[in-house]
């Protein structure tokens, strides 16, 4: 593992969300898929916001009376981070 992906790791082990039930990694061949007709529609599918909401990720920037996480955008950040060159 690079250093940058070393410490990408240990960012995300101490944020809030290391502990939660978030697991996007399933989805991504999906949207791997989904993604250039996403790019000339200029508009996310429904079936992609049905994986997200599947994987738990929506729940990062929901407020915690409402069921989420509550997020810090730092902590969001680097939840997706490591997606950026994976779809």
């Amino acid at each position: 593992m690079s250093e940058a992906g070393a410490v990408e790791a240990k960012a995300i082990e101490s944020s809030a969300l290391a502990d939660s039930d978030i697991d996007i990694s399933p989805h991504l061949s999906l949207f791997r898929e989904l993604g250039a007709q996403a790019r000339v529609d200029r508009q996310v599918s429904v079936k992609a916001v049905n994986a997200l909401k599947d994987s738990g990720f929506i729940r990062a920037l929901l407020p915690k009376k409402w069921g989420g996480l509550a997020a810090t955008p730092h902590s969001f950040l680097l939840l997706i981070w490591p997606l950026r060159n994976r779809i």
